[in-house]
């Protein structure tokens, strides 16, 4: 049995497609080799399947970890050069200016109400002075 080679993924999936086929290999080798570790039996021998198979695992794990980075910065190169990114910051803008126009509103509102109370309570003390004469 030879070791797991993790070079061969490290250089690999640029894209997304090629990411996933990578995905699929480590997949496929991780499986493979835990069930071989699985059905070796117990060596604390260094040249022995179960260490080797143990090692492998340990390579394969560092192999997704590697090739998650890589899925993620695919990802982000993707966000980064596509037109979707910018049609959200548009809408954010949008909304941002349309969140300033109701908040101008609201507050040209707040001062009409205290307009009316205001003449509301005028007409209030001009009637109590009508009454008075």
């Amino acid at each position: 049995m030879t070791d797991h080679n993790s070079n061969q993924h490290q250089e690999e999936g640029a894209d997304l497609a090629g990411w996933k086929t990578t995905r699929n290999a480590i997949s496929d080798a991780w499986n493979e080799n835990h069930r071989l570790r699985r059905d070796a039996d117990f060596s604390s021998d260094p040249d022995s399947d179960y260490q080797k198979y143990t090692r492998n695992m340990n390579t394969l794990i560092n192999d997704h970890a590697r090739h998650a980075d890589t899925g993620l910065r695919i990802v982000d190169q993707a966000v980064a050069t596509s037109q979707a990114r910018e049609a959200l910051e548009k809408a954010a803008r949008d909304a941002d200016e349309e969140t300033n126009r109701i908040a101008r509103a609201t507050n040209k509102l707040e001062q009409a109400i205290k307009a009316v109370d205001a003449i509301t309570r005028a007409v209030g003390i001009a009637a109590r002075l009508v009454a008075l004469v």
